[in-house]
């Protein structure tokens, strides 16, 4: 039985040693990223951007185009959201409150929009 608490200390204690990305519970991977995108600007350059790309965006909802349409300006520029109607919830939102917005880059013949899934 003292082997058997001897052996468990001795895992234990090289367990505790490890603390890296790799071993620890949470795990994941180490290494390049794709680039953040956090602005208008950026979004719309998708020649370098993946399409279905997630972002998140900081802004304010100005205007609605029809549909599921919206305007959506920030600090560098305007651009066009679509926004599902579930995606409301009931919440209400004026063109004076800053809103943040998470949704896929879609790039159409003559524009890229935002269809919003947050």
């Amino acid at each position: 039985m003292s082997n058997l608490l001897r052996g468990m200390a001795l895992a234990l204690a090289g367990l505790s040693g490890c603390n890296t990305a790799q071993t620890s519970l949470g795990g994941g991977f180490v290494g390049p990223r794709q680039q953040n995108v956090t602005t208008v600007r950026q979004v719309q350059k998708a020649s370098v951007i993946d399409e279905g790309q997630i972002v998140l965006l900081y802004g304010h909802i100005v205007q609605s185009l029809g549909g599921e349409d919206y305007r959506f300006r920030d600090k560098s520029g305007e651009m066009t959201l679509i926004i599902p109607s579930s995606v409301w919830a009931g919440r209400v939102v004026t063109p004076q409150q800053k809103v943040g917005v998470q949704g896929r880059i879609v790039k159409e013949f003559d524009a890229v929009k935002l269809y919003i899934i947050a």
